[in-house]
């Protein structure tokens, strides 16, 4: 698994537990940083400095943009409302609509989304790959990603 790959999914794995009703996501900075260093020492992965670093930019990126990330989802789903997702999908929603739209490093549109089908094939339903790669394909257009 690449760098970035292994960031991204472990921002994945962040997201989805801090989205569990026990947890109340964290609005500042050191509050994000100090959940974050707690769920990292909770894991086997191995994160070097790089993959540590682009992982909390894109999680406190997510966070501080999490109106307009959940707008532009809700927005760009087809006959769909983002409540009713599985918490899988959103939450791949969430952090590369995130990419997308807010993240100053623009990584071309066909890695991002690659990148989310292949959790969706990890992590989510069989047709979670499809619809993924649907939403987040509108949405990278909307946004002039190429």
């Amino acid at each position: 698994m690449n760098k970035r790959r292994a960031a991204r999914n472990w921002c994945f794995q962040f997201f989805f537990h801090y989205q569990l009703p026990i947890f109340e996501i964290k609005s500042s900075s050191s509050e994000i940083e100090n959940d974050f260093n707690l769920f990292l020492s909770t894991h086997d992965e191995n994160l070097d400095d790089e993959q540590k670093k682009f992982a909390l930019a894109h999680i406190k990126s997510t966070i501080e943009n999490k109106d307009e990330v959940l707008k532009t989802c809700e927005k760009n789903l087809k006959n769909w409302t983002f409540s009713r997702l599985a918490k899988v999908d959103q939450t791949i929603l969430l952090l590369y609509t995130n990419e997308i739209i807010s993240l100053v490093e623009k990584t071309p549109k066909k890695v991002i989304i690659n990148e989310a089908i292949e959790l969706a094939k990890s992590y989510g339903t069989e047709e979670s790959p499809k619809f993924i790669n649907a939403t987040l394909d509108t949405i990278a257009i909307e946004y002039k990603l190429k």
